[in-house]
């Protein structure tokens, strides 16, 4: 979404197979865009505003924002979902998270996967970017978050534990304004889980896990698997 004054508007996609750009003044769609007969299941908006890109079953696929309502580029032949997409802000490289278990990094000025990360071995539903564009999470099926040192080419992984020394799935991972706020909600019912990050100079993050907040949903709906924080650290939305 851009959100600036009357020019303000959002990207939606979801079991339509259809793209949809909305002017967010008015409630009003104003473009669709075409992801032939395939559910989206993630958006991803550059910083320039003008190209984003949209990830579904086997395919990554990226389109100009103000030209045609088809993909002007096709990344294809994976093996299963891409359930998330990240770009770097000067939008040289992106990031994709997938059911497979990869995390890829795309160099987009040769339109190439420029590095492969691990296998995390469980589908990873989310990634995010550090602010210092170094550092990568990601979080799946397998209750951990993943981290990555580009440069460095070190990793390691912190399990979330809930209650009761459960594994949570996790479902989302999202920083704050600072990549200082760690947020990772879970499937269980009620709970959000937080972990503070502390970057070192040279070495992989060091942790400090904080005991999991209780967010109260609708009693008639599940809790959303999804979640954003807001700039003053730890006010997830």
């Amino acid at each position: 979404m851009k959100n600036n004054e009357s020019s303000a508007f959002l990207l939606t996609g979801g079991y339509d197979c259809i793209i949809k750009l909305w002017r967010v003044q008015t409630a009003s769609v104003i473009k669709n865009y075409t992801f032939e007969d395939q559910i989206v299941n993630c958006i991803n908006l550059g910083f320039s505003k003008t190209f984003f890109y949209a990830g579904g079953f086997q395919s990554i696929r990226k389109y100009d924002k103000d030209a045609s309502s088809y993909p002007i580029l096709v990344y294809d032949n994976f093996p299963k979902n891409i359930n998330c997409l990240k770009s770097n802000s000067s939008e040289n490289w992106l990031v994709s998270a997938g059911e497979d278990g990869f995390v890829r990094i795309w160099d987009l000025r040769i339109n190439k996967i420029s590095q492969v990360k691990k296998n995390c071995e469980s589908p990873q539903f989310s990634c995010a970017i550090h602010q210092n564009e170094i550092v990568i999470y990601s979080c799946g099926l397998d209750g951990n978050v993943h981290v990555w040192d580009i440069r460095q080419q070190a990793h390691k992984s912190i399990g979330i534990v809930g209650w009761h020394n459960f594994f949570w799935q996790i479902t989302c991972i999202s920083l704050s304004s600072r990549s200082r706020a760690c947020i990772t909600p879970g499937f269980q019912l009620l709970c959000y889980m937080t972990l503070f990050i502390v970057l070192q100079r040279g070495e992989l993050p060091r942790t400090k896990r904080l005991p999991p907040r209780q967010l109260y949903h609708h009693p008639l709906f599940p809790p959303t698997p999804h979640c954003t924080a807001s700039p003053p650290l730890f006010h997830p939305v």
